[in-house]
């Protein structure tokens, strides 16, 4: 097995409170992970996963790890919300081969995208449940949009990232 070491992934993104969301809309959009449809659809897949390729230790580490860092970006994240910024962030500490750079830890690490995505995913359970707040989906859409020319309020495009190893401590930043 590859050497692994410690990892420090921070993920940041602050915007200007310019939507319709309450500070209630925005925690029950960071607990997207922990909804019974989103946490049994991961917890399955995990499983099918590692019983499918079981016979490869490689998928199955991809799966298993690519579970955990989930677990940490979700277990970490802080709100701190007031009536002029939305601030999100989560810090985790993640053990990653030695060889890797920090490009491919910022791969495995999805960011903010993570979260647009699972609250999407859980909306679009929420229509076949006909339990769907159209208003708080629309302004959560403002939010998170991942447009390029119109992308100064957002979440996914004002993220930045930081990424050192237990080894180098070095830097790296990436916004957007």
């Amino acid at each position: 097995m590859t050497k692994e070491i410690i990892w420090k992934i921070n993920v940041s993104s602050t915007v200007e409170n310019n939507t319709f969301l309450s500070k209630e809309d925005l925690l029950e959009v960071l607990d997207s992970n922990n909804h019974p449809f989103i946490s049994e659809f991961y917890k399955t897949s995990l499983d099918k996963g590692v019983k499918q390729f079981s016979e490869h230790p490689v998928a199955v580490w991809q799966l298993t790890k690519s579970h955990e860092i989930r677990n940490l970006f979700y277990e970490n994240l802080v709100l701190d919300y007031s009536p002029t910024h939305i601030t999100i962030s989560t810090s985790f500490e993640v053990l990653l081969p030695a060889k890797w750079k920090n490009r491919d830890v910022q791969e495995w690490s999805e960011g903010m995208n993570m979260l647009c995505s699972d609250y999407l995913f859980l909306a679009g359970e929420r229509i076949v449940n006909n339990d769907f707040n159209k208003t708080q989906y629309n302004n959560v859409l403002l939010l998170f949009r991942n447009d390029k020319d119109n992308h100064k309020n957002s979440i996914i495009w004002n993220q930045k990232t930081k990424i050192t190893n237990e080894i180098n401590e070095r830097r790296f930043t990436k916004e957007g």
